[in-house]
């Protein structure tokens, strides 16, 4: 079926202004920085109706209208999303090509523009800043012909050096836009990666569709970038190095999955050739499926420091849902495969891949578990059944059960018997969750006033305020639907290093009523605090608000409970106590000094 392409969508974004376009329907006035009009949703004889440039929204303050400028225009001109776009595009003399999953001229323009940048990132490694790149590569073990092979390159400290070049080439701005390699700055265009060592990601079939840029002597926060998602890459669906390594993975029927570019360049260049490395991402569901084309086995080798061997353990239990059983290679406390390769050479990672183990002895060795404290043990248990029951398949499930039966020496029966009561458990918690929205008003009008600070501090200028966000923020904390809805829109951009447009999650957010909420929490956010501080000051009160909900419904629902349930429900409450009491504690090391 026919449909606007995602790169004129783009255009016309990038294209329009939105004061130009409400001045149309609006008698705007300028105050400070913003512009106000009457508005034209309601009837007013005081003008409540603003207008923020810098932003590109509006708000009405009278009746709570809000967006961007493609909202306005659906709502002023009672259109959809795509009457809207080609009616501004027609404003602005953009040219609307309807496009099928075919329109295979675009598709080809983006292989060429990735084609080009890879070759002329890797002409500059003839630089003298490329001959210390090369220097650097092979002080680290890397030779010249690993470095041919995977085409790695530099990115020079320019703003306009690759942008350049794709003008000599005469390529449409439509795909140049969508290459998802230059940024629109208020003085136009200009290349997203400068200064880095730059590796190319390429598709299953060698197309080169991304590109991964690792810092080089400089101080950026952010070690790595990479290329934002466009029409031919999606992060959530791509190995970096399958294309080479595949036909290895076939071969062995074993994928030995690891972080890092480096960690795979590594591996493979030592004859370790059956590996492929989730980049910028977490293993997701999509992985498993395209895994599950070329393996039947799965080994985890990621980075030897706590969140290296907590992200191997979501991996693990991603793998298990979709039919593996997967493995963890043991990796030396706060080291990395590269730099365990770089220390000691080949051998020792390569016994330690002979020698992995499965994912539950490896989450049991690596939990602060106390044997010689049931309570202890029986709550990582749980945590670990909770996982399992989502598996599907009762073989499967069967076989995981016999494997935690033989880590934690407890009875296959018992185990079966607490997996069962887990259906009762996620019942009670349908009820909990129908609670929360119940919670006592004045409560709860706190608690929303925290989550739309948490929103607006999602849009700070610091790159470390945005990245603890999306580290240690879970939605499960929240209650309001609508900051739910918002906040999900934002978060896959919080770990860029550029923050949040503004505009790409106004047009995500599909609920009239939501975008007039989030228009609302944007509109004057330049008055509010968005340090480090506010938000571990943020996060710590919603997380404690959620637990003591957590905690009083466990405890106004104890006579519920069967009494075999009892026991772990116990726990469980100790457990949230405890972490009430130490929360204030929790995110001390990310404060400022």
């Amino acid at each position: 079926m026919a449909r606007i392409s995602e790169q004129v969508i783009e255009q016309v974004r990038s294209s329009i202004d939105i004061v130009d376009i409400i001045g149309e329907y609006v008698q705007l006035t300028k105050r400070g920085y913003n512009f106000f009009g009457l508005c034209p949703f309601h009837m007013e004889k005081t003008p409540s109706f603003a207008v923020n440039p810098s932003k590109q929204i509006y708000k009405c303050f009278g009746c709570g209208s809000g967006g961007g400028t493609i909202n306005f225009v659906m709502e002023i001109e009672k259109m959809e999303f795509i009457e809207a776009i080609k009616f501004l595009a027609e404003k602005y003399n953009i040219e609307v090509n309807l496009e099928t999953k075919k329109s295979s001229k675009f598709f080809s323009q983006l292989f060429e523009i990735h084609n080009l940048a890879a070759n002329l990132y890797q002409q500059n490694l003839k630089t003298p800043k490329g001959l210390q790149i090369i220097n650097y590569l092979n002080e680290r073990g890397i030779n010249n012909d690993t470095i041919n092979e995977f085409q790695i390159g530099l990115s020079l400290n320019k703003w306009s050096s690759l942008l350049d070049e794709t003008r000599k080439n005469n390529f449409k701005s439509d795909a140049l836009i969508q290459s998802g390699l230059f940024i629109n700055g208020d003085k136009g265009y200009y290349d997203r990666f400068r200064n880095r060592i730059m590796f190319p990601i390429s598709d299953r079939n060698n197309k080169i569709i991304a590109f991964g840029g690792r810092v080089f002597d400089s101080n950026d926060p952010a070690k790595y970038i990479n290329s934002s998602e466009t029409p031919i890459y999606n992060k959530s669906k791509v190995f970096y190095g399958l294309s080479i390594t595949k036909g290895f993975l076939s071969k062995e029927n074993t994928a030995i999955v690891v972080e890092g570019y480096l960690d795979l360049i590594q591996l493979y260049q030592n004859d370790i050739k059956n590996v492929v490395a989730v980049s910028g991402t977490s293993l997701t569901d999509s992985h498993a499926l395209e895994l599950n084309k070329y393996v039947k086995n799965v080994k985890i080798a990621y980075d030897g420091d706590n969140a290296g061997k907590n992200a191997a353990i979501r991996a693990g239990y991603v793998l298990l849902k979709n039919g593996f059983f997967p493995e963890i290679v043991v990796i030396p406390e706060n080291t990395d495969p590269d730099d365990w390769i770089q220390k000691e050479g080949p051998i020792p990672l390569k016994n330690a891949i002979e020698n992995s183990i499965n994912l539950f002895k490896f989450q049991y060795k690596n939990t602060d578990v106390d044997d010689s404290n049931p309570n202890s043990i029986s709550n990582l248990v749980n945590d670990i059944l909770r996982e399992i029951s989502d598996v599907v398949d009762p073989v499967h499930k069967e076989l995981c059960i016999r494997s935690i039966a033989k880590v934690t020496k407890l009875n296959e029966n018992t185990l079966f018997e607490s997996l069962n009561n887990m259906n009762s458990k996620k019942s009670f918690k349908k009820n909990y969750d129908e609670k929360k929205e119940k919670t006592d008003n004045n409560d709860l009008s706190k608690y929303n006033l925290l989550e739309d600070e948490l929103v607006q501090i999602c849009f700070s200028n610091d790159f470390k305020t945005r990245l603890f966000i999306y580290e240690n923020m879970q939605t499960e904390w929240m209650i309001s639907k609508s900051i739910k809805t918002i906040f999900n829109e934002i978060f896959i951009h919080l770990h860029s290093e550029y923050k949040p447009d503004i505009n790409v999650v106004m047009d995500g957010i599909k609920d009239a009523n939501f975008r007039q909420k989030f228009a609302t929490l944007i509109f004057d956010i330049d008055k509010k605090n968005l340090s480090i501080d506010a938000a571990i000051e943020c996060l710590t009160r919603i997380e404690k608000s959620f637990l003591k909900r957590k905690l009083n419904s466990l405890r106004e629902n104890l006579n519920k409970f069967k009494s075999d349930e009892l026991k772990s429900i116990l726990i469980e409450i100790s457990n949230i106590q405890s972490s009430l009491n130490n929360i204030k504690f929790k995110y001390d090391k990310f404060k400022k000094n």
